[in-house]
Formats: structure tokens, C-alpha cells, sequence
């Protein structure tokens, strides 16, 4: 058992579905599972429902975020530091040392100040760990909220970059210390249900034969799919734009978008006009989730860095959804293809960078140099050492291209597949990725 408390700030899965609270989710649940779980406790928002349960052994305290208008015209953020008032009553059944994380960086405010409170007025020994998801370290989120962001990261005894070193890269390029850094993937919890699938191949058939039926997609009809929130970021206009082109090649070839939210779908449904084998499907319930992956011919991941005056907006550090579709390959036919922007490319070579990127001070590796499979041509196609295709951002001939490569090449397909499936059984299992976070936590006390 540590000899430490952890204390987490976030919001709750049943609350908001986003990447950190997911992910969040994912990896308390793996700890309960690993006996590493220890004494935790996450602060959150009033769960609006309990759909998702947390693990027994993880202590949850809610807080209302209600205040009244007038208040809020004045001090829109007070109800969030609620959260450190809740932290501080649970303070006497902690233990001496105190690790507060903050699970994302909108959390950090309320996880600083906790921490300085601690330090302050107590013999309490607390510590400030900030977990650096997507745009709060390459995006948005950092650039507008930059100078508290910045000074939280420069405190915290630990900054844990969360998917790939991406973002180290980034802040070392604009001359920012990262001395406090350590690189984690984030846990994706994908062993039970394809486990589930491996069990009942049936539930595989079972889920094309539910979406064939419901957009009326012939039987012998193959399909590729992206799964994504509907924004611009998600790059779902270039893929449409690709299968335009590529449909005329393929007769029974279909295409199927999934995601949540409507932000982009209305400029979605003019690009395709009066085409009908691009379908828009919608979200895509977690029990067909990884079935429906594994029954498509290419799963797609089509997003795209954004820049504002010479400055990055928003990047993936690496998507998850890039680790599902590895794993659906385990007990389906599918290969992934996925732009080549942000943190994406490291997303294919872990074993090249992991273990040493963990450590703190350890040094930021290159962006992955993969073989563009066409040479020197202007159609950028790239081999991610034979476990899934990068294809040029914003480029809709790049992922024209790496679909026919799927379609027509056979033996390509399934190198991809195996290889894909081997790794990401090697190199992102949740044990794996769970245990070298915790590894991360420690040195830190």
C-alpha cells in the first residue's frame, strides 16, 4: 500500500464524456484491477447519473456547481473552487503525503491552490501534478489560458504529457522548461470486450448486419469508417472529399461516419450532395463500438492540426480512437490509416520511446521518419513500420491513395493488420500503461 493520499480533480465519465474524464475512468479502474489503486479520491461535479460506476475502492466526492445568476455575473468560476473546500474536509483522513492531480488542465487552478493550502497551514506534505491532456498543452486551451496555465505548469512538481511527446516538443521549441515533464499514453481500457468478441465472433456479425440493414448497404458490400466528434479538427470534410473521388473506382464500396454532436455536420451533408454511399451515422453506442471497427475494410482518423498566427490551436497529442482501431484488428480484418498531424505519428513506434520518455529529464525524441510508400511523389502515403498507414493532413489524394493500397493489396492488408494487432497487444495493454503511470506518480514523493 503507497504511503501516500492521491487526490484527483476532475469531472465524472457520467457527467461529461470527453477524453480526460474517459481516460481518467479507464485508468482508475485498471489500478483497482492492479491492486495500485491505494488511497484515492476523486473531487467532482454532482454525477447527473450514475451509468458508469467507478471502482469500489476509489473514493468519490461530489460538489454543486450551482449558484445563482447574479453571482455568477460577478465570479463565474467560484463554484469550481467548491472542490477545494471539499478536498480540505477530507484533509484529516489523508495521509501525510498528499498527491493532488489535476485531471486536465482546467483542473489545475483547483488542484494549485489545494496544494498550497496544504503546504500553508498544515505539517501535511502535498504535492502538484498536472496531467497535460490535448489542447491543454498543444491547443486551444493552453493559448487562452496561457499565462495561469504556463505559471501552473512552471509550480507543479510534475507535468505528466499525456499520449505522446508531442507537446515537450512544442514547449521546447518556444524555449519553455520541461524539466518537470514526464510522457504517459493515457490507459484505454479495450482487453474485455475484444476478449468479449474473440468469445462470441458472432456479436461482430451480428453488429454489420444491424448497419447494413439499417442504410440499406448490400451484403457483399465493403466499408470504411471513422468514428469522431463532429468539428472541424476531426478532418471528417477531407475523408468525405476522398471518398468522393474513390467511389467512382469502387462499386461496392461504402462509407460510414460516426460521432457525436452536429458542429460540422450540416457542411458534411452539402459536400456529399446527393451521394449515397456516404453515410452519416451518427454516435456509435460503446457495445457496437469495437465490433463495428473490426468489421470495416480501413478505420480512418482524419484530423488536422489548426494554426493561428504562426501559432498551433489545436493538435492531437494521439488519439485514442488510433489504439481502438489497433485493437479491433485483433478479431477483425481492418487496418488503420491516420493523418500524419500532431502526436499521431509517435502513436506507431512506443517501443522506440517509451521506456526512455517516462523518466523525467529524459531527452524529447524526433518525430518518426517513416517511408512514404510512393517515393518521392507529391501523394504522401507513409508505411508506420507496417502497423497502420499516416497519410498527409488536410490532403483528401493522400487518403485516396492509402485506400486503394487497401483495397487492391491484399497481402498488405493483413501485414498491417497482424503486425498492428501484435503491437498493440505488446505495447498498449492497460496493465502496461497503468503500471508505468504509477511508476510516473512515485517519483515523485
Amino acid at each position: 500500500m503507497p504511503n501516500y493520499s492521491v487526490v484527483r480533480f476532475g469531472d465524472s465519465v457520467n457527467n461529461s464524456i470527453n477524453g480526460p474524464s474517459v481516460a481518467n475512468w479507464n485508468l482508475l479502474t485498471k489500478q483497482q484491477e492492479l491492486g495500485i489503486l491505494g488511497d484515492t479520491h476523486l473531487i467532482t461535479y454532482t454525477q447527473k447519473e450514475k451509468t458508469e460506476r467507478y471502482p469500489s475502492g476509489l473514493k468519490v466526492h461530489e460538489v454543486d456547481l450551482k449558484q445563482s445568476k447574479e453571482i455568477s455575473a460577478r465570479m463565474p468560476y467560484q463554484p469550481h473552487f467548491k472542490t477545494v473546500e471539499k478536498a480540505l474536509e477530507i484533509l484529516p483522513k489523508l495521509k501525510n503525503k498528499v498527491i493532488a492531480v489535476a485531471v486536465s488542465g482546467r483542473y489545475s487552478p483547483q488542484a494549485q491552490q489545494f496544494v498550497s493550502l496544504v503546504n500553508k497551514n498544515t505539517k501535511k506534505k502535498a504535492y502538484l501534478v498536472v496531467e497535460g491532456h490535448g489542447s491543454d498543452v498543444c491547443g486551444y486551451q493552453l493559448r487562452e489560458f496561457e499565462a495561469l496555465y504556463r505559471n501552473i505548469y512552471k509550480a507543479a512538481d510534475l507535468v505528466v504529457l499525456q499520449e505522446s511527446p508531442i507537446a515537450k516538443y512544442y514547449f521546447e521549441k518556444e524555449k519553455f522548461s520541461t524539466k518537470n515533464m514526464a510522457v504517459c499514453p493515457t490507459v484505454v481500457s479495450w482487453e474485455d470486450a475484444i476478449d468479449k468478441l474473440k468469445k462470441n465472433p458472432g456479436l461482430i456479425k451480428d453488429v454489420r448486419d444491424k448497419y447494413y440493414k439499417s442504410y440499406n448497404i448490400p451484403k457483399g458490400a465493403e466499408f470504411i469508417l471513422t468514428i469522431g466528434r463532429f468539428q472541424p479538427e476531426k478532418g471528417h470534410r477531407y475523408l468525405v472529399m476522398a471518398a468522393k473521388k474513390i467511389l467512382r473506382e469502387y462499386p461496392d464500396l461504402y462509407f460510414l461516419l460516426g460521432g457525436s454532436g452536429d458542429g460540422t455536420i450540416s457542411e458534411l451533408r452539402r459536400i456529399i450532395g446527393d451521394e449515397k454511399r456516404i453515410k452519416i451515422i451518427g454516435k456509435v453506442p460503446f457495445s457496437d463500438f469495437y465490433a463495428l471497427i473490426a468489421s470495416s475494410k480501413a478505420f480512418v482518423i482524419p484530423s488536422l492540426e489548426i494554426w493561428k498566427k504562426n501559432r498551433l490551436y489545436f493538435a492531437e497529442t494521439g488519439p485514442r480512437t488510433l489504439v481502438d482501431g489497433l485493437a479491433a484488428g485483433i478479431v477483425g480484418k481492418n487496418v488503420v490509416i491516420a493523418s500524419d498531424s500532431g502526436g499521431t505519428s509517435f502513436n506507431f513506434n512506443l517501443d522506440k520511446w517509451l521506456m526512455k520518455c517516462f523518466r523525467l529529464g529524459s531527452k524529447t525524441p524526433k518525430k518518426p521518419d517513416y517511408k512514404n510508400i510512393f517515393g518521392n511523389s507529391r501523394v504522401k502515403v507513409y508505411n508506420a513500420n507496417n502497423r497502420g498507414l499516416l497519410v498527409e493532413q488536410k490532403n483528401p489524394e493522400s487518403i485516396v491513395q492509402a485506400i486503394r493500397l487497401i483495397m487492391d493489396d491484399n497481402e498488405l492488408s493483413k501485414t498491417l493488420n497482424q503486425e498492428g494487432s501484435r503491437y498493440v497487444t505488446e505495447w498498449r495493454s492497460s496493465r502496461k500503461i497503468a503500471g508505468i503511470y504509477d511508476k510516473i506518480i512515485k517519483s515523485v514523493v
